[in-house]
């Protein structure tokens, strides 16, 4: 929160300016251009739909400024109410709608006019999870089928995931990384973007380079398969790989398990080895409770190392 990405969409849109550097659409600077001439258009997470207008009007009223026959409206009217779920709804006012129908005609009034760029701010904010889930790929859906690029701010990672071919990772105004969901989840260039994204997110894990392993302490040394660097660091691994077992075996290092949440076809378990907690992602395991003993083993493929000063990535 407050990192600045509604910021963005509003410099992109022309609502607001920045104080230094540029703001490129099909290579060509817009910062001379009014809002109107940019070719986008921004779906505001509050709606901002028209009161007094039925759902039919307010998607037709951006198709009027563009000279768009009357029979051509009414087609891509019915198409947009088709691909949100709403046709049942066109005749109604956006009082007589629930919040989340009235932000699917906020998205149809914005996606109608097939602008160039369409800016989402939150647009699943305020829809239960049910229905957050159904919009979601219904609006991949449309902008595939569109071909409308889209820059859609959400607080929601696993929403980002899901949606999106490249992802920009914000803190404070600045941009923490951006790639592909896989490089993001898989490869990422800070411990910031580690602990802030997946659910659980990375476990980091403080330690130090010993003789080419990973240490948590003098005693407790975990195999890297790797020339670790020596000094302060800190480890990062994904909860799904570290594995659980309730039998000791060769490598294999024992823990306690202080909190077990059953998740159905999973256990997402909190383990305490040595001094340090972390939490681990298993199949579902009968005999794994709170307070009691098991084995863990740490893929050492899946270890990510950053530096302990800056938080960036170490690769080596």
């Amino acid at each position: 929160s407050g990192c600045g990405k509604t910021t963005v969409l509003r410099m992109i849109a022309g609502l607001d300016w920045p104080d230094a550097g540029d703001i490129l659409i099909d290579g060509r600077s817009v910062l001379s251009l009014a809002p109107s001439d940019r070719g986008v258009a921004l779906v505001f997470q509050q709606y901002a739909l028209y009161p007094n207008m039925s759902v039919t009007e307010n998607l037709r009223y951006p198709l009027r400024s563009m000279v768009v026959q009357r029979s051509e409206q009414d087609r891509r009217i019915a198409e947009t109410a088709s691909w949100l779920g709403i046709s049942d709804l066109l005749e109604r006012y956006p009082s007589a709608l629930s919040g989340g129908e009235q932000q699917r005609v906020a998205i149809g009034r914005a996606m109608i006019r097939k602008p160039g760029i369409a800016l989402l701010d939150e647009p699943l904010a305020n829809l239960d999870p049910l229905l957050r889930l159904q919009t979601r790929a219904e609006l991949k859906t449309m902008q595939r089928d569109l071909g409308i690029t889209t820059v859609m701010v959400t607080h929601d990672q696993s929403e980002a995931l899901a949606v999106s071919d490249q992802i920009a990772v914000m803190k404070n105004g600045r941009l923490a990384q951006v790639g592909t969901a896989s490089d993001i989840y898989g490869q990422p260039e800070t411990s910031f973007v580690a602990s802030f994204i997946g659910d659980p997110p990375m476990n980091l894990i403080h330690g130090f380079g010993c003789d080419g392993d990973f240490c948590i302490d003098q005693h407790l040394r975990i195999a890297a398969n790797r020339n670790v660097p020596d000094g302060p660091l800190e480890m990062g691994i994904r909860p799904e790989s570290i594995r659980v077992s309730s039998i000791e075996q060769e490598g294999w290092h024992p823990a306690v398990a202080q909190l077990v949440e059953p998740q159905g076809h999973e256990v997402i378990a909190t383990m305490r080895l040595g001094s340090t907690s972390f939490r681990v992602r298993t199949m579902a395991h009968p005999g794994l409770s709170a307070r009691q003993g098991a084995f863990l083993q740490f893929d050492p493929g899946a270890m990510h190392f950053f530096s302990a000063a800056s938080g960036n990535r170490i690769t080596f």
